[in-house]
């Protein structure tokens, strides 16, 4: 009885969805089921994102296979051809001038007006191979103390070769014997302490006693 019971109840529960379903169907006016819209609306807006899509893409891409390139030197730097020159020193020219003469003889013209004293070589007073001593050791200059010495020594030098500093020599009593000696300081003229009670002095060697006992002339060197 109980086993008949149950089954006549799930009939009458099997009977009555089914006429709730059908009733369903007929006021809705629709046949999908819920599961089947909502498969619909996905399928349509996938199918409206790719509608909207660009139709053509740009197929331009950044090459990534080539890194860009930049110029690089094909060969190392090279020295220039022709290297630098130089000027070098001429074998031919002549050797710088020695300006120790002139030093000389701008001593020589300072020392004009001091007096005459034997045996003295400067710097207050002088005799007259002190004279020349003393000028030319003060350019560093080493010459002999006496007159005769003075002449036998340095570079012979023609009288129309003088040169400012260069030593002059003349005689007195003996002619050719080189008894005084002076400083010339150009232009014809020369620097001496010739004699006593006369201050060192300029001498002009053109007038006709220095022309006529005019001996000969020396140049000397530093060192």
């Amino acid at each position: 009885m109980k086993k008949t019971n149950i089954g006549y109840l799930a009939a009458s529960l099997l009977l009555i969805g089914a006429l709730l379903a059908g009733c369903a169907g007929e006021g809705g006016g629709g046949s999908t089921t819920p599961s089947t819209q909502a498969q619909t609306a996905a399928q349509g807006s996938t199918t409206q994102e790719e509608t909207e899509a660009p139709a053509t893409e740009n197929t331009t891409t950044p090459d990534t296979t080539t890194p860009p390139t930049t110029t690089q030197p094909t060969e190392e730097p090279t020295e220039p051809a022709t290297p630098p020159t130089t000027t070098e020193p001429d074998d031919n020219d002549d050797p710088p001038a020695d300006t120790s003469g002139a030093a000389v003889a701008a001593l020589a013209k300072e020392q004009l007006g001091k007096p005459y004293r034997y045996g003295s070589a400067g710097p207050d007073s002088f005799d007259n191979s002190g004279f020349l001593y003393y000028c030319y050791g003060q350019q560093g200059v080493t010459v002999p103390r006496r007159t005769g010495d003075l002449y036998r020594q340095g570079t012979a030098v023609e009288k129309t070769d003088l040169q400012p500093g260069d030593a002059v020599f003349f005689w007195n009593e003996s002619e050719g014997n080189p008894e005084f000696a002076a400083i010339y300081v150009g232009d014809g003229l020369c620097i001496a302490a010739r004699q006593e009670n006369v201050p060192v002095s300029e001498l002009n060697m053109t007038y006709a006693y220095f022309e006529q006992h005019y001996v000969g002339a020396r140049r000397y060197t530093a060192g």
